[in-house]
């Protein structure tokens, strides 16, 4: 039903497209036609006589805008005898009065008929004539005329026979910049290293050669990618030529190796889409292509043409390499040049700028080419002057979506349906919505498609209106009767029909009709994927010669296509044919000799006819480009007999090893023991791994069941649980229930044996295929009796690894092709219990870290080809640039251009909360962040780096492992970063910003972020980074500090105590968050709850005020009034009290141990830099102060208190303290130091003020 929906859209999107320059007036048809006047717009163009093409072709763009598509009679005759209508048709190719979009929509007998009625001897232009000889090929191709398909193609002057080589990594698009060898070799005896693709070569493009677009169709089983292709062209002269090229992707182009032609803009183009005109030297040349796709089938097409688009005599083009011409850029003197349509309308506009038909024209030639930008720069401002146009709008959602900015398509799409619901797009548009549709009670359902249907006339969508209708009704009878309407009256429609047949099929069980109709189609039209559904028809009715008929039917004319011979080979496998097989294998692997789909086919068919070693050896070759293949490996494990080398390396008969080794009374601390904790790990030369890991736990206390009854092993993908059992002591086994890989262990008691054993195997794709990262902490909380880690490594494969935090012995033993790492440790005692503040395990045991990955600019690279074709500019980019700079940004220096942009962000986004790695390590395009308004940290700060690099300021992103995971958790090269910040330089000096929190000031950082693991990203401006991991310590940002001023004055049994507030630094951020709400009322309970955690004496908050906050401000403010009630503790005639505590640097927490057995990580515990705290004590003016402390100051390292006393008069007392911290680790043998230091800061803090009442005067 969806894909049904989705069709009448691209059915009914036309291209009409316009362009705007402000106060620009236009015709009165097209200025209706912008206020969404249709009908207005309509009897205006109906007023011309259509003596020229602008008002024959306005006319019927504006009644396809009124829903009306159904052509006059003689259209196209008509159209032919206007001088240069090629040009119009060109740019108009795809509206539903010429061809439709029919790559999505697909053929019907409208345009069909429009297509074979042009003359192509009436076409002058070269471009728009190669066009339209491939459109009758492939007419002729739906039509199951081959022959004419292939004459037309041989016809067409495209460069027909080459050389291809691919797939290689295309790592988010970053291909196009990545060098592979293919473009410096073009012969060459050793094969190409495709990292996770295996190793692949140069090969002819066979059967292609009568084809003039190349489609790397054959590469698909890879996925998109990049590919090569190269061919040699003999000059017998030094002469001026153009290439003409078009392309499913970004692309570039060298001859003799030099760069001629690179198109950035990602979107599918048609010949001659981009043009560059060079002096092709005399004798060998070599031409190559590079296409970098991220999705779909790559494909190009190339034209070698003179100066005027003609071909050229005397050339012999080969695909055989040979020893070619060394040229250089100077001597090829490369110039880009317009498409002749683009030129031609461009031409038009210049000359006749107020008529809006050849702009309009214009655009559509842009958007054909996918040429978005340039389309955009017309259609925006058209915007701005009539914002709600329905017609301006659509052309713009055509637009967004060749940009793949599908959040501002999708908007765009909402408003039209809002301002403009009577619009036929706007009932197409909430059929997309068919949830939503759905479910309208019925009448409401009748009104809608009533509705739908008389805003068009085109009768098969009145049809499928209706046909929704008896859907909706659940009408099965209705349903029926409709669709042997639609599908006998309607037989041109394939695509939509073929939609229609799950109806019959799924909803109706009627699969006869579904047969009929297929069978139909097959009959007229050549129709691939109907045959797919025929077939699969057929399979369910076990009429297996059927199937294998449609296929064999199809042989002799598309057996270049390796999709269609794989599906074919399926069939006569399941069917165990595998004899006949055999050919049609070996066509695949000739059409694509790195087809590992085709090896493994042969291999299965070998491996059934008997023959197993050369089985094998196809299963082989297919597994070096198909590494990832469990199955695959499976395949070639049964069929050697490959050594389980776990058996060898495990702990054998774990039974015998429970019986000896358990009741041994081992004390622990928190209710069991592992006897053994086991892994052993597999790493293939291939790529990927397997793992063995077992577990014998010893229950010994209550605590040990309430910990084990349950048991989550977070296994994920390929696993096999082969062991999930408690041993009794009487060695019964009781088995686990299990859900996925949890395990519930029943009526588990004390002495119980807790065994469980899996297998799981992993594997990757992309740059770091063949790699293998993990970290095993070595040392545990519980006593184990054997802890035992094996890892089997292929010889030729570079393993590093490093113990950190002790040792543990490392031997190495050899096995077969592997060498097998082994640390063992006997009778591994338990780890003190937990301490409050201690610092991540990695950093304080013994933790293993292994790493294949070379080197941390690995890491560094990858991370920046992956980002580099995320930073795009566009006009929202520009936009949001002109918003932050509105002058020129010259007359600001390096510290505003940076501060400028870090607030932009502040103050018109939002932080999206998804882990970094749980939303991908994809950022998404800066405009799609600056139009959601929403993203998480990597999106801020590509957004950031994207500013400021137009600003001119020296950026790179950072990623970073924060400082909550440890400074040694990446000690070898990884991927397991989970942030993402910005480093810019600032007048040289490298400034660090964090930007996912909205209220924290300008060079402010997250405790998170000291001492955090960060690594450089280098971009194209800046290349030159620090190399490596490094820890974020005494790096540039601006301190915390909390600053308290107080004026307490003392009464009787209540007390006035007024605090101002001022607060710098990241702290800022948790109070901004209360102070910037509306509601009084909320901030004063949540200030009140602030000092409730920080004052031990019972107060009431009297009120809250002079509050300053602003965003931009790197300092916030607020004064509390709160009255404390407390009575005076007296010693004798004196009172005495202790200051309010109101800033607290240190507290008895943090030195609660009698000793440490770990370090204190300072920064899990403080989060200021400096707390200031002045009081001005004021007693009444018959009161005195006797007893007041001596001035005193503290030094501990880092750490300083000074506390000073100054009694200004005899009633009032001024206190000014002042504590530094540092978040510098307390190790353990340093703890009694600092644990004396804080005593003595508490002790200063406690001290006792006394104060008197004068006495009375006689």
């Amino acid at each position: 039903m969806i894909r049904f929906l989705f069709f009448l859209v691209l059915v009914l999107s036309t291209t009409t497209n316009s362009l705007f320059s402000q106060n620009t007036k236009y015709e009165k048809h097209w200025e209706h036609l912008f206020k969404n006047e249709r009908k207005e717009a309509m009897a205006a163009i109906r007023k011309s006589k259509d003596d020229e093409i602008t008002d024959f072709l306005s006319k019927e763009i504006i009644k396809a805008e009124n829903g009306n598509f159904t052509n006059p009679d003689g259209f196209i005759s008509r159209l032919m005898e206007y001088p240069d209508f090629e040009y119009y048709l060109y740019a108009l190719w795809t509206q539903n009065f010429f061809f439709d979009n029919y790559i999505e929509s697909g053929f019907n007998n409208k345009n069909s008929k429009n297509i074979k009625d042009i003359d192509l001897g009436r076409i002058k232009d070269p471009t728009v004539l190669e066009a339209m000889k491939y459109l009758k090929s492939i007419v002729s191709r739906h039509t199951n005329d081959w022959a004419a398909y292939y004459r037309m193609n041989s016809e067409m002057a495209s460069i027909k026979k080459w050389q291809f080589c691919g797939t290689f990594e295309n790592l988010n698009g970053s291909g196009l910049d990545i060098t592979y060898d293919p473009e410096s070799k073009a012969y060459s005896e050793e094969d190409f290293n495709a990292n996770s693709n295996g190793f692949i070569n140069w090969y002819g493009n066979g059967d292609f050669q009568k084809e003039a677009y190349q489609f790397y169709t054959n590469h698909t089983e890879y996925g998109a990618g990049v590919n090569y292709a190269q061919t040699f062209i003999n000059n017998p002269e030094d002469q001026r030529v153009v290439l003409r090229l078009g392309s499913s992707a970004l692309v570039k182009v060298w001859v003799n190796d030099v760069p001629i032609l690179e198109n950035t803009n990602d979107g599918i183009t048609d010949l001659d889409a981009y043009n560059v005109a060079f002096t092709l030297p005399k004798g060998e040349n070599r031409l190559l292509i590079k296409n970098a796709d991220q999705s779909g089938v790559g494909y190009f097409i190339a034209r070698l043409t003179d100066v005027d688009g003609n071909q050229i005599s005397g050339i012999t083009i080969d695909r055989t390499y040979k020893p070619y011409n060394k040229s250089s850029k100077q001597s090829l003197q490369p110039v880009e040049i317009d498409n002749s349509v683009e030129a031609f309308f461009k031409n038009k506009v210049a000359e006749k700028p107020k008529d809006f038909f050849y702009t309009y024209c214009l655009i559509s030639t842009y958007l054909r080419n996918s040429k978005y930008t340039e389309a955009k720069k017309i259609l925006l401002p058209l915007l701005k002057e009539h914002g709600n146009s329905s017609f301006l709008r659509r052309l713009l959602i055509v637009s967004y979506n060749l940009e793949k900015d599908y959040t501002s398509s999708k908007e765009l799409q909402k408003n039209i349906e809002k301002d403009d619901d009577k619009y036929y797009l706007s009932y197409v548009y909430r059929f997309q919505e068919s949830g939503e549709l759905f479910k309208l009670p019925i009448k409401e359902f009748e009104k809608f498609t009533d509705e739908f249907k008389a805003a068009t006339d085109m009768q098969i969508l009145k049809h499928s209106a209706d046909l929704m209708l008896s859907i909706r009704k659940e009408d099965k009878s209705a349903i029926k009767e409709k669709l042997k309407y639609i599908t006998t009256n309607f037989k041109d429609q394939t695509k939509l029909i073929k939609l229609y047949i799950a109806l019959y099929s799924d909803y109706l069980n009627e699969d006869e009709n579904a047969i009929k109709v297929l069978e139909t189609i097959n009959d007229l039209y050549f129709d691939y994927p109907a045959i797919l559904k025929l077939a699969g028809f057929y399979d369910k009715q076990n009429k297996k010669e059927e199937v294998l008929r449609l296929f064999r039917d199809q042989y002799n004319d598309v057996s270049s296509s390796n999709s269609y011979l794989k599906d074919y080979i399926a069939y006569l496998h399941e069917y165990k044919k595998y004899e006949e097989s055999l050919p049609f294998i070996e066509k695949v692997l000739a059409n694509y000799p790195y087809s590992f789909i085709g090896m493994e086919y042969m291999g299965n068919a070998l491996e059934q006819l008997g023959k197993k070693k050369e089985a094998l050896a196809y299963y082989k070759k297919s597994l070096k480009h198909n590494g990832a293949s469990s199955e695959l490996r499976k395949k070639i494990e049964d069929l050697s007999g490959t050594e389980d080398y776990f058996k060898e390396l495990a702990t054998n008969d774990i039974y015998d090893f429970i019986a000896k080794n358990r009741n041994k009374g081992t004390k622990n601390n928190y209710g069991y023991n592992y006897l053994l904790d086991e892994t052993l790990v597999q790493l293939y030369p291939e790529g990927g791994h397997r793992s063995k890991n077992s577990y014998v736990l010893e229950i010994t206390s209550e605590s040990g069941i309430e910990s084990m009854k349950e048991l989550d092993l977070g296994l994920r993908g390929n696993y096999s649980i082969t062991k999930s059992e408690i041993v009794k002591p009487n060695k019964t086994v009781v088995p686990a229930s299990k859900n996925g890989s949890n395990l519930v262990f029943s009526n588990l008691e004390v002495g119980d044996i807790i065994y469980v054993d899996y297998e799981s195997s992993a594997s990757s794709s992309g740059r770091f295929y063949k790699d293998y990262v993990d970290y095993f902490q070595m040392d545990s909380y519980h006593p184990i009796l054997k802890n035992s880690l094996k890892i089997l490594v292929p010889k030729e494969k570079p393993f590093h690894f490093k113990l950190m935090n002790g040792q543990v012995p490392h031997q190495e033993k050899k096995m077969d092709d592997y060498v097998c790492h082994i640390w063992e440790m006997d009778n591994l005692k338990p780890l003190e219990q937990q301490e409050d503040y201690m610092p991540s395990m990695s950093d304080v045991v013994r933790y293993l870290h292994i790493s294949t990955i070379d080197s941390w600019d690995d890491i560094a690279t990858w991370y920046s080809d992956l980002v580099r074709p995320q930073m795009q500019i566009n006009s929202d980019v520009e936009e949001a640039f002109k918003k932050i700079f509105p002058e020129s940004v010259d007359k600001y220096f390096d510290n505003e251009k940076a501060e400028r942009i870090y607030y932009y962000l502040m103050e018109n986004l939002s932080y999206s909360y998804v882990s970094f790695r749980q939303s991908g390590f994809v950022p998404q395009r800066p405009a799609k962040t600056i139009k959601s308004k929403l993203g998480d940290c990597k999106d801020f700060s590509t957004l950031y780096v994207t500013l400021a690099q137009m600003a001119g300021l020296k950026t790179h992103l950072v990623l970073v492992l924060t400082s909550d995971y440890g400074k040694q958790s990446m000690i070898l090269p990884s991927q397991d970063f989970n942030h993402c910040i910005v480093k810019v330089f600032i007048d040289g000096e490298p400034q660090y910003l964090e930007l996912t929190d909205n209220n924290l000031p300008y060079k402010s950082i997250p405790t998170s972020l000291e001492n955090a693991t960060a690594l450089d990203i280098p971009n194209k401006v800046v290349k030159d980074i620090r190399q490596g991991v490094y820890l974020l310590n005494n790096i540039n940002h601006d301190p915390t500090v909390i600053e308290s001023n107080m004026v307490y004055q003392l009464g009787g049994e209540t007390h006035k105590l007024k605090i101002e507030s001022v607060l710098k630094g990241s702290i800022n951020s948790n109070y901004a968050a209360i102070l910037k709400e509306d509601n009084y009322e909320v901030i004063k309970t949540k200030i009140t709850d602030d000092f409730k955690g920080r004052l031990l004496e019972d107060f009431k908050m009297d009120t809250i005020y002079d509050i300053k906050y602003d965003l931009k401000s790197p300092v916030i403010s607020y004064t509390s009034d709160l009255t404390i009630n407390e009575t005076m503790d007296e010693i004798g005639s004196m009172k005495v009290f202790r200051i309010p505590a109101v800033n607290n640097a240190y507290n008895s927490g943090i030195i609660s141990d009698e000793k440490r057995n770990f370090p204190i990580e300072y920064i899990f515990y403080e989060n200021a830099d400096i707390y200031k705290s002045s009081y001005k004590i004021i007693l009444a003016q018959d009161e005195k102060f006797v007893e007041v402390p001596e001035s005193a100051g503290l030094n501990y390292r880092k750490h300083r208190y000074n506390i000073n006393y100054e009694l200004v008069e005899p009633n009032e007392l001024h206190i000014a303290i002042e504590a530094h911290t540092s978040k510098e680790r307390i190790d353990p043998s340093e703890y009694e130091a600092f644990k004396s230091y804080v005593k003595s800061v508490l002790d200063l803090k406690e001290q006792l003020i006394g104060y008197k009442r004068l006495k009375q005067q006689p």
